[in-house]
């Protein structure tokens, strides 16, 4: 009897000696081989408001070779009162690596970046739209190597706050490798679930990309219903993170939406009445989040089929002509360049057509102000009349020494916001914050970026240093971020951002939840964003969404393919172009 309970003893001890578990904050980038940016530790713990999600890492190791691992919740949160968070809200992943690879064409993005894996792409067990099994797991680990898993905690809006405790367990063929205790704190605060700073994440462009990346076809045409699916699950899967997808409909961005496609996948986003249902889908986790802004491109207004008319009823109709955006021009030039649409002359004859054909939207322009009044003085443009909503690049606002705008640029745009209460100023961040082209200079050391190789603390999940500054006519927000590494993009593609951003919680902020993968394991590599926002200086969470498609970078700009709201860039200091 004796010998029968050492053998199984010693076959329950077998997974632990064959593998290690260690957890990590969703700040930490942690790599096959390495970690940067926080410590290993035994136990995971957050703290979290309702309705808000927050996020952990472990990375298993294995001494010998590890077959069959799976990875779960060993069972609901348990909190104070009988109250818990249930298995369904704890939502694991495992991440996939993307292979950095200079020889491949697939170079670091920058001199702080690595050859080598990196974690990416993020596969969830059971995906949180469909309740479908994705297969995250089981999986193998070699002898000597390590995998990496993502966990996502929803806290429901209705639970008391306390502490919640529980384990995650990790399995295998040779039995237990690990488990992991978890405590969740949940203070007396709900987050709500549309986000108060405002964002733009362009999905460029929306004709061809999630189609291509899904389907490998060409064109999104809007007579399919699976491609209006397909764009309401990228949309609903940005709004888990509290960010915008502006332009969800699929085909051209000159082609004007079909009515009835529109009402049944596009409103109920822009309402934030979405209940499920729609596309097969579950109810969304952050009940009643709905979209920021509403985006048309350029090509929309300059077009001679009513594109932009038609938005302006569909807006005035059902009440967001408040969130509509006319995005006149991107990054513009002083020199005339009439086969990109982008010089400065382009943003003044766009900006007329939009202020005819919808004068409710507001007209954005991305560019920096000093720009912006050189163009103004060469009688180009005039700012105050054809800009309502400016962008600039993050660099411009606070460049580094010995660069022009170096040091703190906010006051220049002081005269420009207070003209009129329409007035707002976002920022954008893009391939110049690691260089667009690898390349390897100490300027692009250290700035806000989303490249895979960006560095941990560079790599906050919004387009903005630890401290961003987003201003209106009326006053200006200052958020301090304290964000997750997980919004990355091709070190081949253009820059992405957004903000994950909502009422602060009172209390020091948390990293948050990032993109969770949907039915498909394809990322938001080239997309981009811009956000703004007023009130008091706040802190908030912040993460962009995983689920956007790739997009290509095109030296020819047909009439839909075009850049994203902070678009694609090819720059060295201090001047960015966009790709085209």
């Amino acid at each position: 009897m004796a010998g029968a309970t050492a053998k199984a003893r010693k076959a329950r001890n077998a997974g632990r000696k064959a593998g290690r578990v260690r957890a990590y904050g969703s700040t930490t980038t942690v790599r096959p081989k390495s970690v940067k940016g926080g410590k290993a530790q035994k136990r995971i713990r957050l703290i979290a408001a309702r309705n808000e999600f927050e996020s952990f890492q472990l990375r298993i190791q294995a001494k010998r070779k590890l077959k069959r691992v799976r990875v779960s919740l060993a069972g609901p949160l348990k909190g104070p009162h009988g109250a818990q968070i249930d298995e369904d809200d704890v939502t694991l992943y495992r991440a996939a690596t993307y292979q950095v690879k200079a020889s491949a064409g697939k170079p670091r993005s920058s001199r702080q970046g690595a050859q080598g894996l990196w974690p990416d792409a993020l596969i969830p067990e059971i995906d949180p739209y469909y309740h479908e099994d994705r297969a995250a797991f089981p999986m193998l680990i070699k002898r000597g190597g390590s995998r990496l898993v993502w966990g996502d905690v929803f806290v429901d809006r209705g639970l008391p706050p306390g502490t919640y405790k529980g384990a995650v367990k990790v399995g295998s063929a040779r039995g237990l490798v690990g488990r992991v205790p978890i405590k969740v704190i949940v203070i007396d605060h709900t987050m709500p679930s549309t986000s108060s700073l405002r964002s733009a994440f362009l999905n460029t462009p929306p004709g061809y990309v999630p189609c291509r990346a899904h389907w490998a076809v060409d064109w999104c045409y809007q007579e399919a219903d699976r491609n209006w699916r397909l764009a309401y699950l990228y949309t609903r899967a940005a709004l888990e993170n509290r960010v915008t997808i502006p332009n969800l409909v699929p085909g051209g961005f000159d082609q004007p939406p079909d009515p009835a496609k529109f009402r049944e996948y596009v409103l109920p986003l822009i309402d934030g009445d979405d209940a499920g249902g729609i596309a097969g889908t579950a109810p969304p986790r952050l009940r009643g989040a709905r979209l920021t802004s509403v985006v048309a491109m350029w090509q929309s207004i300059v077009a001679g089929n009513g594109c932009l008319a038609e938005w302006r009823r569909l807006a005035n109709n059902h009440g967001f002509a408040d969130r509509f955006i006319s995005y006149v021009c991107d990054e513009p030039t002083l020199q005339s360049q009439p086969e990109y649409w982008n010089d400065w002359a382009d943003c003044r004859d766009n900006s007329a057509l939009a202020r005819q054909r919808f004068p409710e939207s507001k007209t954005l322009v991305t560019a920096w102000i000093q720009n912006a009044r050189q163009a103004e003085r060469e009688k180009l443009v005039a700012v105050e009349r054809d800009i309502d909503l400016i962008a600039p690049l993050v660099n411009y606002l606070a460049n580094r020494p010995g660069n022009p705008q170096a040091g703190n640029q906010r006051p220049a745009y002081n005269d420009f916001l207070g003209s009129s209460p329409r007035k707002e100023m976002w920022a954008y961040t893009a391939c110049p914050q690691f260089s667009c082209d690898e390349f390897q200079a100490p300027y692009f050391d250290g700035w806000p970026a989303y490249a895979i190789t960006s560095r941990p603390r560079s790599r906050g999940r919004w387009a903005g240093s630890p401290t961003t500054t987003a201003s209106t006519a009326s006053s200006t927000t200052t958020s301090r971020w304290r964000c997750g590494p997980r919004g990355r993009t091709s070190t081949a593609g253009a820059a992405t951002a957004t903000a994950r951003c909502s009422t602060p919680a009172p209390r020091r902020a948390s990293a948050a939840r990032p993109r969770s993968a949907a039915s498909t394991t394809s990322r938001s590599s080239r997309c981009a964003s811009s956000a703004s926002g007023t009130g008091a200086r706040t802190t908030s969470s912040c993460a962009p969404p995983r689920e956007a498609a790739r997009t290509a970078r095109t030296r020819s700009r047909p009439p839909c393919a075009t850049p994203s709201a902070a678009a694609t860039a090819r720059c060295t200091p201090p001047r960015s172009r966009s790709a085209r």
